[in-house]
């Protein structure tokens, strides 16, 4: 993601043995649920599952609300982002996440994260 600003709310992230460089980004997650694995989805208040996908996003601007992602085996690259997650839950695993100039504020998250990969930006995403 790049220059992009996601709100999401009452989602669920568990990321564990994943590599993550972050320089200088604004995260504010709170317990929010996502499980990603490879896959491309465009989801708006619902249940996803995917796999095996690939996003790209640029300066998009995400709002979830209570959903439930699933990702697996995505790369997730991140530049200057604004990331707001509340109540939200993440599971990635094996993943890669470059972040640059980001500020990232994470309370009584989960994250597992591991062999994804995500490429997001430029695009706008409005789910819930």
């Amino acid at each position: 993601m790049g220059g992009n600003k996601s709100s999401m709310d009452g989602n669920k992230s568990t990321m564990g043995g994943n590599k993550s460089t972050m320089g200088g980004n604004e995260s504010s997650m709170s317990g929010n649920k996502y499980t990603m694995g490879g896959n491309k989805s465009t989801m708006g208040g619902n249940k996803s599952t995917m796999g095996g996908n690939k996003s790209t996003m640029s300066g998009n601007e995400s709002s979830m609300s209570g959903n439930k992602c699933t990702m697996g085996g995505n790369k997730s690259t991140m530049g200057g982002n604004k990331s707001s997650m509340s109540g939200n839950k993440y599971t990635m695993g094996g993943n890669k996440s470059t972040m640059g100039g980001n500020k990232s504020s994470m309370s009584g998250n989960k994250y597992t994260m591991g062999g994804n990969k995500s490429t997001m930006g430029g695009n706008k995403s409005t789910m819930g």
